[in-house]
């Protein structure tokens, strides 16, 4: 986790372009088979994309929450 948390303290890192490294900082976790440290991240990203209004942001956030439910067994919640 620390190289993603190093990636999201950076300074300047703002709006859009943060949220996008929180996606991809939870979306790298999940594929580590750490989808418990990728929710953070995650929903980070989503409420920063719901913010700026990015839709498809948004959707690319959506699907990796579910497959962090997929991933621990909770197809109902995917």
């Amino acid at each position: 986790m620390t190289l993603s948390a190093d990636v999201l303290r950076m300074s300047g890192l703002e709006g859009a372009n943060r949220a996008a490294a929180a996606r991809i900082a939870g979306t790298v976790h999940l594929s580590a088979g750490r989808a418990g440290d990728a929710v953070a991240p995650l929903e980070e990203a989503l409420g920063i994309y719901r913010e700026v209004g990015d839709g498809s942001g948004e959707a690319a956030v959506l699907c990796a929450l579910g497959a962090v439910e997929l991933s621990q067994g909770r197809s109902a919640q995917a």
